[in-house]
Formats: structure tokens, sequence, C-alpha cells
């Protein structure tokens, strides 16, 4: 069995519980098999899998993430997603991770994956800001420009070498006219305007005060989620994309598509 590796980094919980879902169903729908390493009984699998990632102890932040597991034909292929939280500190732990694996005889994840909201920016000024950011730190050298979409840039690096670096630039650009800044409560705003129209007409007053207000966004998405009855947004995300609304948000994003390409695309 051959195995491949795709560290996904990312701002924080929300995130990783958006991204887990969203390839757990995506794939499930597809017919491939999807083994959650967070259960108990995978354990010792899953602290394996990170520790190809970067240095694992007691207190390692990677620790924190959640792992997929992602069977192709029958177990003959595999490929593992890592998908790390950083608590806002993207591009910090994205050099960490280059210089470690730059470290290495033999770099020992094949994508890694580099996810950012993009707040009051354009897309375009998000990514340009992101490669920038990396950059400026020497933590990387680009072999060569792969290609590239609206909302993601993929590289083939110098440094680690032939590691597959994708820029992710998370939010909906068009249909959410109501806030202004851009994140990733828009792929649990998006699917669901018709339920904020009905908050908006039953209860105009919390739905002024919200988009008035600081991180309108986010206070947006919860309030959704407890309208609909979830407790959080991760139950949200859980209960809520079906089918169809994972194909709408692809088609709003296509750093999503990208990255149900980078999982395909691993396994050969």
């Amino acid at each position: 069995m051959s195995s491949k590796l795709i560290l996904i980094i990312v701002p924080g919980k929300d995130d990783r519980a958006f991204y887990k879902i969203f390839l757990k169903k995506t794939f499930e729908s597809q017919g491939l098999e999807i083994i959650d390493l967070d259960q108990t009984n995978y354990r010792e699998e899953k602290n394996s899998v990170i520790a190809r990632a970067f240095q694992i102890g007691d207190e390692s932040p990677i620790k924190r993430s959640s792992v997929l597991k992602v069977i192709f034909n029958n177990e003959e292929k595999v490929v593992y997603l890592i998908i790390w939280p950083t608590e806002r500190s993207v591009v910090d732990k994205t050099c960490e991770v280059l210089e470690y694996q730059s470290g290495l005889s033999s770099p020992s994840i094949n994508y890694l994956v580099v996810a950012e909201d993009a707040e009051d920016r354009d897309f375009k000024e998000r990514l340009d800001s992101l490669e920038d950011s990396l950059h400026s730190r020497r933590c990387m050298k680009i072999k060569k420009n792969e290609r590239q979409g609206r909302h993601h840039r993929i590289y083939v690096l110098e440094k680690p070498e032939n590691v597959r670096l994708i820029l992710l630039v998370q939010g909906v650009e068009q249909g959410l006219d109501f806030i202004t800044k851009h994140a990733i409560e828009d792929y649990v705003l998006y699917p669901y305007q018709e339920i904020i129209r009905e908050i908006q007409t039953n209860c105009p007053k919390l739905f002024s005060k919200i988009i008035d207000s600081k991180y309108s966004h986010k206070k947006m998405a919860l309030v959704a989620a407890a309208y609909l009855c979830y407790k959080n947004i991760e139950e949200f995300f859980y209960n809520a994309l079906n089918e169809k609304e994972l194909e709408a948000l692809i088609e709003s994003n296509d750093g999503l598509l990208a990255l149900v390409e980078t999982v395909i695309m691993a396994r050969s």
C-alpha cells in the first residue's frame, strides 16, 4: 500500500471543522471510503501520520489537528489529510513546517495547503499577501507556478524539494451583500441565504445590530445555526451540508475545487 500526505493549515477550529466535514462528505458522495482517525481506536495511526508532517511531542500544537484517511482502489492507495488549526498563526506555522521539511533528507509531505480568510481584502490581494509573507520569511523557494485561479494558487517548490504549495483564500465573493468581510463563515451563510432573509424579516433589530457589529460574519453564522436549532457552527456544518450545498460551495470558490482535485491527484 502506498500513501501520500496532504497537510492543510487553517486559521482556527471552525475552519478545521469545515474542511473535515467538507472533505469527508465530498469523497463519501463519490463512493470512497473515509476513515476518521480522530476516533480513539485510531490514535496510534493518527500520531504516526502527524509525526510525518511535523515534530510531535506532548505540547506540540499540531496535535490539535484532525486527520482523515481516504482510501482508493481497495487500499492500494491511501491519502492522509491533516487539518491543523493554528489559532490565527497560519503564516508562522507554515514557515515552521516548510523549514522542518527542508531539513529532512527527503520531504515527508507531498502537498502543503495554506488557507486564510479574505477578510476585508479582495481575493487577489489576500493571495498576494500570503505569498509575499512567505517569501519575506525566506522559508521556501518556488521552482515554478503550476496554475492559479481566482481563489487559489499552486506552486511546485524547490525548497522543500518538489512539495506542492497550495494557497487558498476563504470566502464567497458574490451573493452575500449583507457582510463586508469574507471568511470561513461564508460557507455556512452562502447556501442558506433564505434563512438569513427570514432572520432579517422576523428579527430586524437583531439583524441590524449584528450587521453593524465587529465580526458580523461570525455572529451571523452563529445566529443562523441557533435559528436552525444547532448548538454550534460545527454541528451546523455537519448536518446542513448536503450534496447540493457542497456543489454550490465548490462553484462559489475555485479554491475548494482545487483542494478536491489535489486529493484525487495525490492518489496517483
